[in-house]
């Protein structure tokens, strides 16, 4: 058995470096050039906790959606699996802007929200009855 010594250990760790240096240059060739990688790439089968983060509902929510038929899903064993192509369309049918968000959104675009002094009056006139 060899004793570890420093020159030893750099030797080691050069030649790591030298073939993560590789599998770096060969997964970049293998990527389409001028396109962000998509996190779905990949995937087949989604699980409850991934759908959930996904699309951004609650796991009741998911299983109301299951009890609807909204989306299609399988059981394996006791698991179940909804299918990529299945959640990418539940995407583009069904997940528009929530009510709470388009009012946000409603509130933060309407002309008197920006207003400097907060009175939404006339200039000069106080908003009381008895003055």
């Amino acid at each position: 058995m060899e004793l570890l010594t420093r020159n030893n250990f750099e030797n080691w760790m050069q030649k790591v470096m030298e073939r993560l240096d590789r599998q770096d240059e060969m997964l970049l060739s293998m990527q389409p050039s001028g396109k962000a990688p998509n996190p779905m790439d990949g995937i087949r089968l989604f699980d409850n906790q991934d759908l959930c983060i996904l699309l951004q509902i609650s796991k009741r929510t998911l299983q109301r959606y299951r009890q609807k038929n909204i989306v299609p899903y399988s059981m394996i064993g006791r698991q179940i699996r909804y299918p990529r192509q299945a959640v990418e369309s539940l995407r583009e049918r069904w997940m528009v802007e929530t009510p709470a968000a388009k009012i946000d959104r409603m509130i933060a675009e309407h002309p008197l929200h920006n207003r400097k002094n907060g009175s939404y009056g006339k200039k000069g006139r106080s908003a009381g009855k008895n003055q």
